[in-house]
């Protein structure tokens, strides 16, 4: 009985003692800030609602990052300023058939990072760019681009968007 007390001490002790913990599961902000406001994003692109979609994979990744609190740009630490300015679209046939049909996209735009207090920018990216590449399902490629193939063209190169604007904050300040 004894021997089971002291193997519990040792294993509490050494448990105690690891300080195991999971690193990079909710980087923290920029400059030691807790919250963070992303002004409308402006939409220069001829593409309706991209700005819409960028907004809620932009939400999605800043949801799942417990160490940042979305709040308004009154109360904000930090506030993120997104401009969208081009978008490009082409479609190449990838096999021999005909069937298997490729829509690359390219979003391009200036990201800006920067203190509520001061107004000073943390960081400025003028052109930070992103890809997305959908193959047509084979019943789809006769039909050419339709609108569900070009939405989910589209939710793809936003969401790859969004994803660098994350990284962005988060990794490479």
């Amino acid at each position: 009985m004894k021997t089971h007390w002291l193997a519990l001490l040792f294993f509490i002790f050494i448990s105690a003692g690891c300080g195991y913990h999971l690193e990079g599961t909710n980087p923290s902000l920029p400059s030691d800030a807790g919250s963070l406001a992303i002004l409308p994003i402006q939409n220069q692109t001829f593409q309706a609602e991209l700005e819409t979609r960028l907004m809620r994979h932009l939400r999605r990744l800043l949801r799942n990052n417990s160490s940042v609190r979305i709040a308004t740009p009154e109360e904000a630490d930090l506030i993120l300023v997104i401009q969208l300015k081009s978008l490009r679209t082409s479609q190449t046939s990838v096999a021999a058939d005909g069937f298997t049909v490729e829509l690359q996209l390219s979003l391009a735009g200036s990201v800006v990072l920067q203190d509520r207090d001061s107004e000073e920018p943390i960081w400025t990216e003028s052109s930070m760019s992103a890809k997305g590449v959908l193959l047509y399902e084979q019943g789809e490629a006769s039909k050419g681009v339709t609108v569900s193939t070009r939405g989910r063209g589209l939710d793809q190169v936003t969401s790859a968007f969004a994803q660098r604007v994350y990284e962005r904050i988060f990794f490479r300040f």
